[in-house]
């Protein structure tokens, strides 16, 4: 859908059950902007998101109760690259949202991708600078050391 635009595209990291499905569609279609990447170590993670202009969280909708919201991990290393982040589902707490650090898909329609990909591409660079900026400051929140001096605060309140 967005072959017309050179600039943009798909960077896939991972082997997971759709690998083949995913390689094979690429080479039947002929399509020019999907790179399957494949695996990739762990620790290479936090490099690949940084160079990257927006990262996507491809979740189901369908699967998964949303309601609540996200708390993985991959969405904390989306943010913390300092990159907007696109989610294909609708949180009901959204820290996206919150931070206003992305985009979430009402429909998770290949559409609505599209189109969120070009809003952002779109975006001017202090739009894009904001947002990237909000991620980065939503990440430093939900940081491991941040939050436990705040777990520390709340139990030292609560004995004195």
């Amino acid at each position: 859908m967005l072959s017309s635009y050179g600039k943009i595209k798909f960077l896939i990291y991972g082997n997971g059950n759709q690998f083949d499905e995913l390689s094979e569609r690429i080479k039947n279609e002929n399509i020019t902007n999907v790179k399957l990447k494949g695996f990739i170590d762990r620790s290479y993670i936090p490099y690949v998101l940084s160079r990257s202009s927006v990262n996507v969280l491809n979740y189901s909708q369908e699967k998964f109760n949303w309601t609540r919201g996200n708390s993985s991990n991959k969405l904390f290393e989306y943010m913390a690259s300092g990159k907007p982040v696109i989610s294909t589902v609708k949180m009901g707490y959204s820290i996206i949202d919150k931070y206003k650090c992305g985009i979430e898909l009402e429909n998770s329609t290949p559409q609505e991708l599209a189109d969120a990909v070009l809003k952002v591409y779109q975006m001017t660079p202090e739009e894009y600078l904001t947002m990237s900026m909000n991620a980065k400051k939503g990440a430093e929140d939900f940081d491991f050391k941040e939050l436990t001096k705040k777990l520390i605060h709340v139990i030292e309140s609560v004995q004195k």
